[in-house]
């Protein structure tokens, strides 16, 4: 025979599901030098100080101190190395005409941002890859030897300053987590007496697979290009990446 108190015991379930969209924004500002610097003319090259940054042409060197600026401070069309050509197509025009005499900071931009939470069981999967993952970027410019994954990344020094180019990290990223949650809630009365007791279960397995710098990294710096003394010391002003 049943007991009475448990004739009328339904069982039960429920299932949530909640997401949140949030639409952000950031603005973006970058230094991505004149025209006429694509072109090798690099007599607008002023520094934060106003005064122009003189290039010298390596091939010149005697001797220690033998360097000889480029005339007018314009690299010859021929002297431009083809890489860098086709990777200044990928990088904007400047669209901000008010800034100092550096012309640090001339593009800007606003990008929209999305963020997506979901809240309960669910399964999250974050796909993180460089530009134009599937175009070879790096063998487009002219690159050998380096991965397709990404457009590889160009760290460039020198004042005035100009935007480094390329993503810093995380070229091709995979990470999914799959968040199980398992809760069961049980009474029992016993008289005027109420008993409620319960387990919860959680389980956080994820992966992930990661390629930092799939493309390559390249750092460049104004040491070919500075002026040196007879005494071998740097030239103050001088030098270009």
């Amino acid at each position: 025979m049943i007991p009475s108190a448990l004739r009328y015991i339904i069982p039960f379930f429920f299932y949530n599901y909640d997401i949140t969209i949030q639409n952000l924004e950031g603005l973006r500002v970058r230094s991505v030098g004149l025209p006429a610097w694509r072109a090798g003319d690099l007599s607008t090259v002023f520094q934060s100080n106003g005064k122009i940054r003189r290039v010298y042409d390596p091939l010149t060197a005697g001797g220690r101190g033998g360097e000889v600026q480029f005339a007018n401070n314009v690299i010859p069309s021929n002297r431009l190395d083809p890489v860098a050509q086709k990777v200044i197509g990928f990088v904007p025009n400047a669209n901000r005409a008010t800034v100092d005499v550096s012309n640090e900071g001339n593009w800007v931009s606003n990008l929209p941002f999305f963020m997506t939470g979901t809240g309960g069981l669910f399964r999250y999967r974050n796909h993180v890859q460089g530009h134009n993952l599937d175009e070879d970027l790096a063998s487009q410019i002219g690159l050998t030897g380096v991965g397709p994954d990404a457009f590889p990344r160009f760290n460039i020094g020198g004042n005035p300053g100009f935007t480094n180019l390329g993503q810093a990290g995380n070229h091709q990223r995979l990470f999914a987590f799959t968040n199980f949650e398992y809760t069961a809630h049980f009474t029992k009365v016993s008289g005027s007496q109420t008993f409620k007791f319960g387990v919860d279960y959680r389980k956080y397995p994820g992966s992930e697979l990661g390629h930092q710098t799939a493309s390559s990294v390249f750092d460049f710096a104004n040491t070919d290009t500075r002026g040196l003394s007879p005494d071998g010391s740097v030239i103050a002003g001088t030098g270009r990446t």
